[in-house]
C-alpha cells in the first residue's frame, strides 16, 4: 500500500530570524574566533601545505651543505693530485 506524503501543519520549520542586531533561531552559529599562528599551522598540516618558513630553512641548509661539500671535494681533489699549495 502506498501512502501519500502530505504536508504537515503541526510541524514548524526552523527559520533563523535576523533582526539586524540579533540573530534568532536554531540554525545560527556564531562566527569562529580569529586564528592564531598555531591554528594556522595545524590547518596547513591537515591540508598538506608546507609552511614557507620550514621550506626556506630547508633550502638554505641544503644550499650551505652543497657549498661546503663542493669546497671539500675541491680541496680533497687538489690534495689527491699532489697539489703543493703554491700558486
Amino acid at each position: 500500500m502506498i501512502e501519500m506524503i502530505e504536508p504537515r501543519n503541526d510541524v514548524r520549520s526552523v527559520i533563523p530570524y535576523d533582526t539586524g542586531k540579533v540573530k534568532i533561531g536554531i540554525l545560527y552559529t556564531p562566527p569562529p574566533p580569529k586564528m592564531d599562528a598555531y591554528d594556522e599551522q595545524i590547518q596547513e598540516v591537515l591540508l598538506g601545505v608546507r609552511p614557507w618558513r620550514y621550506t626556506v630553512t630547508r633550502y638554505a641548509l641544503a644550499y650551505c651543505a652543497t657549498a661546503l661539500a663542493s669546497l671539500f671535494f675541491i680541496l680533497f681533489w687538489t690534495w689527491a693530485r699532489g697539489g703543493n699549495g703554491h700558486a
